[in-house]
This record gives C-alpha cells, structure tokens and sequence, in this order.
C-alpha cells in the first residue's frame, strides 16, 4: 500500500517521496512502481515507472525518495517540463514485488 505522495520539481529533474506499507509477511527487497501525472483536468501528462531497491522489513512501513531526470518520461518528457510549476496529481501503482526469500509478485499474478 502506498500513500503520502510528495512531489518536488526542478528544471530537469523530480523527486518523489512516498510511504510504502509492507502489509505482508515477508520481506520485500526490491520493488517497481508505475508513476501517472494527471492535470487537474484529469488529461495525462506523463508515466513512468520506477524500478526501487529498498528493503522493507515484513508488516513495516518506510518512507522511499526517488530522484530522477524528466527524460525518464520518455515520449513524455516535453510535456512533463511544460507541466512544471502546475498543480498536477500523481498516482502510483506496484507492478512488480521481489521479496527476501525469492519470491515474487504482480506482473502476472
């Protein structure tokens, strides 16, 4: 589960600083996570995902920051940095779960 999305912009680059909940019990060691930025008016500006190596305890919880240049964006790197400065929502999603035993989740699940 995530929630607590915190955006911080820059001319090239973006952090994102979110809180993630391990509901499981076993450990994650690593994780990707689907980013959307919508306007206010619901059009989309820009996805991406985002591949984390943060190890998190079983039913714990961690803040996670994640830096990155715009040109992640790909395709959309033109209009995240036109969108820059205006009010905009983000989602996240987790795609994918490794956890510390070898396990893994989503994808295909």
């Amino acid at each position: 589960m995530l929630d607590g999305v915190g955006v911080r912009e820059a001319d090239r680059s973006m952090r994102v600083r979110y809180t993630v909940h391990n509901l499981s019990s076993k450990a994650i060691s690593r994780f990707d996570v689907a980013l959307e930025a919508d306007g206010t008016d619901g059009a989309r500006i820009g996805t991406t995902e985002l591949h984390m190596a943060t190890p998190i305890a079983a039913r714990a919880s961690s803040s996670v920051v994640k830096a990155f240049p715009y040109t992640q964006f790909g395709d959309d790197t033109g209009a995240m940095r036109e969108a820059l400065g205006k009010p905009k929502r983000f989602f996240l999603l987790v795609k994918w779960i490794k956890f510390a035993d070898g396990s893994e989740a989503g994808y295909d699940d």
